[in-house]
């Protein structure tokens, strides 16, 4: 069974392979299967066209995923409780307050 300290290389490899947007991640995978990161390595080689796409491309989805997030995590403490308009003032933000709220489109 690999150690930490064999775990530990891989993993600082794809560190730098990710801040530096290097494209050797097929090299990656062979070595660090061998490793503890084995079931990282699998859910890699799943998503084996979006994950060399996303340390090539400019483009994003993380601000878009932070702003759904946010709408179920208002939406689960609202259930049952209020209306669509209580609904719509918990998510104006906090630099909008006296701002007109803009509809939803419920």
């Amino acid at each position: 069974m690999p150690t930490f300290d064999e775990a530990r290389s891989p993993l600082s490899r794809f560190q730098a392979m990710v801040r530096e947007r290097r494209q050797d991640h097929d090299t990656w995978t062979e070595t660090a299967a061998r490793s503890l990161l084995m079931s990282f390595v699998n859910g890699i080689r799943k998503n084996r066209k979006s994950c060399p796409a996303a340390l090539t491309e400019l483009w994003s989805n993380g601000q878009l995923d932070g702003q759904i997030i946010h709408l179920k995590l208002v939406n689960r403490q609202m259930f049952g409780r209020a209306k669509l308009d209580l609904f719509e003032a918990r998510l104006i933000d906090a630099d909008c307050i006296g701002s007109t709220p803009v509809p939803l489109g419920f």
